[in-house]
């Protein structure tokens, strides 16, 4: 039985990101159990075509506090994509001497508390840890419902968290299940590639624009300024936050018109039949169900 100050269960970007604090504030007694082969957690798994992070690429990455302004990555697009977040973060890892801490291949099957420490049951063993981080994500285990006939589908099927990129897909007939947030990134991807493409809706979706964008080398250059990079971080945040503000609020709601607008427009710019645009439209109000972010 191993001994640990601390234990750490998952190594995506918050379980990196507790090892980076604890390395921070000195304390080097502590493992991270990793049931995958690597680090990277939902940005590991999810590799499907288009697949991009829709938060601001100023906002997705550790504070300051964690990592300095020097080693802050200088990505390239207004949202990050997958391969990027996942090269800097297993850069980082390396650089800062989180990676000889993990446990990978080893997942923790049980967690007891015994009154003045954890025991831990996992594949390689029982470990203790004084102190226990749960990193594990809501998201680690794709859930395929049973759709009738799926068993008796004679062609290839996976999950989009599983992407099987053996699959030659171009000049095929292709089914997307689901048009939520990794649908929408899926689609536009293969569309040109494709013979056919049916995407399966059950509830249409509020979409807006991305807004998405190449960085030119003058903005890379200026956001590794502290100042205007934590001016970014300010503008970036303030402007996620008054979203949530607006459809918390009572009484008339400007933001939540102003964004239902947008979708609106968006939509009719893109969707030019009227039938198929009102069935792309929700009947519900803005913000009842996570808006979605794309320009394709």
């Amino acid at each position: 039985m191993t001994d640990h100050a601390v234990a750490i269960i998952g190594a995506g970007l918050g379980g990196i990101g507790a090892a980076l604090g604890l390395k921070r504030d000195g304390i080097a007694s502590f493992v991270v159990f990793e049931k995958a082969n690597g680090i990277g957690g939902t940005w590991r798994d999810n590799r499907y075509p288009g697949c991009c992070c829709d938060a601001p690429a100023v906002l997705y990455w550790y504070s300051p506090d964690h990592v300095p302004l020097a080693e802050q990555p200088r990505w390239s697009n207004v949202y990050p994509r997958q391969d990027e977040i996942l090269t800097n973060l297993v850069d980082l890892a390396r650089r800062r001497g989180v990676l000889e801490h993990c446990m990978f291949d080893t997942e923790v099957t049980a967690a007891t508390w015994t009154g003045s420490l954890w025991r831990l049951e996992t594949s390689a063993g029982e470990h203790t840890a004084r102190f226990l981080v749960c990193a594990t994500g809501q998201l680690s285990r794709p859930v395929i419902p049973e759709v009738p006939g799926r068993a008796d589908f004679g062609g290839v099927q996976f999950h989009s968290a599983r992407w099987d990129h053996s699959v030659a897909y171009a000049g095929k007939r292709v089914a997307v299940i689901g048009n939520g947030a990794s649908g929408v990134q899926i689609a536009p991807a293969i569309a040109p590639e494709v013979a056919r493409l049916e995407v399966f809706q059950r509830t249409p979706s509020h979409i807006l624009p991305r807004m998405d964008r190449p960085y030119s080398d003058e903005e890379r250059a200026l956001l590794s300024q502290p100042s205007i990079r934590a001016q970014a971080r300010r503008t970036g945040h303030e402007f996620m936050e008054s979203t949530f503000r607006a459809w918390l609020s009572s009484g008339p709601r400007t933001a939540t018109t102003t964004m239902l607008d947008s979708a609106r427009q968006h939509l009719e710019a893109q969707v030019a039949d009227p039938v198929l645009r009102s069935k792309l439209w929700p009947t519900y109000g803005f913000g009842c169900k996570r808006p979605l972010l794309s320009d394709d």
